[in-house]
């Protein structure tokens, strides 16, 4: 699709359903890996990927903001020292439940302003009006 045909909306919310996919990814392998000594936890920098999202959004002309929203990656990290055991192992299990939840709730909230786009894209194409 032509980059000036592109919704900026449905852009910045496919990049956080593509960073929430992710995550959860990221965040069921530290679980599978609950009792792997010397496993080290690996997430995705929330706080940078909101802020490199919002910076993206913020200015310039519509294309040059999908351009800015197409070069946003969500970088990974591994949390060496968040929580060590004697294993080694960095993984609690109650902080990755905690992680997951956080991450189900922005997942929901995103689905739903997808949903809601998607209508209002219904509703025109059937109806002709918001």
């Amino acid at each position: 699709m032509d980059l000036l045909g592109r919704d900026l909306t449905f852009a910045a919310l496919s990049k956080g359903s593509k960073f929430v996919s992710r995550r959860h990814q990221l965040l069921a392998e530290n679980v599978a890996n609950v009792n792997t000594a010397g496993y080290k936890r690996r997430d995705l920098d929330t706080a940078d990927f909101t802020r490199m999202l919002a910076d993206s959004l913020s200015s310039g002309s519509r294309t040059q903001r999908l351009e800015e929203l197409d070069q946003v990656v969500a970088r990974e990290v591994v949390q060496e020292q968040l929580f060590q055991r004697p294993d080694h192992n960095g993984v609690d299990l109650a902080y990755e439940q905690e992680q997951v939840a956080e991450t189900s709730s922005m997942g929901a909230v995103i689905s739903a302003l997808m949903a809601k786009r998607i209508q209002m894209y219904k509703s025109v194409l059937h109806d002709g009006r918001v």
